[in-house]
């Protein structure tokens, strides 16, 4: 069972949620707006870094606290029978605790990787639990940069990401005009848009 799959026990994210607090708070990092927007909460933290998919540590030249983060994003594309191509985009997420969705037009998949994941690895899981495709694709040789960034997602905590991005073209029996992933927190809207014709 890959760290994505593994659900935590109420108990163990209870405990995640109290030590992640005490060390946001040593760090003098505020969670008053977390979980408001398009923020998220001490809670979800918790759990990714009980996933594996997060990590907290001080980092040695500044002494600020970063959250380590590694992700595949999927650029995910499928040709129509009349040979236009189509690149799938994350149209909306839909918070169960707010009444407003949060509009994304974000191309493709992401996904967060464990420490024990391939980036391809990663991919397919995306593919599998927010589509539902379940064929063995082909995928791109993924690209990889690390970079900084102070995410909408954590106010206030500085993140260092490393991107493999990758890309992978579906079949028609894995083609729908529209997809749906329902989480315990969200519901997130896919659709195609045109890329170009061929």
């Amino acid at each position: 069972m890959s760290g994505l799959e593994y659900e935590p026990a109420e108990t163990q994210i209870e405990e995640e949620i109290a030590k992640t607090t005490k060390t946001l708070a040593e760090y003098g990092i505020s969670t008053e707006n977390w979980g408001k927007d398009s923020a998220k909460t001490v809670r979800h933290l918790a759990i990714e870094i009980l996933k594996g998919e997060s990590r907290l540590e001080s980092d040695p030249d500044t002494g600020k606290l970063i959250r380590h983060v590694a992700f595949v994003h999927v650029d995910v594309r499928y040709i129509t029978e009349d040979r236009t191509e189509l690149q799938l985009v994350e149209d909306e997420q839909i918070f169960h605790d707010r009444p407003t969705p949060k509009i994304r037009n974000q191309i493709g998949v992401s996904e967060k990787l464990t420490s024990s994941q391939t980036p391809l690895d990663a991919a397919r899981f995306g593919l599998r639990s927010e589509l539902g495709i379940q064929s063995d694709l082909n995928y791109s040789e993924p690209k990889t940069e690390t970079f900084d960034d102070v995410s909408p997602t954590y106010p206030g905590l500085l993140n260092r990401k490393t991107k493999h991005a990758v890309q992978v073209y579906i079949g028609k029996d894995d083609y729908k005009p529209k997809y749906q992933e329902v989480q315990w927190d969200k519901t997130t809207n896919f659709s195609w848009r045109e890329v170009k014709a061929i």
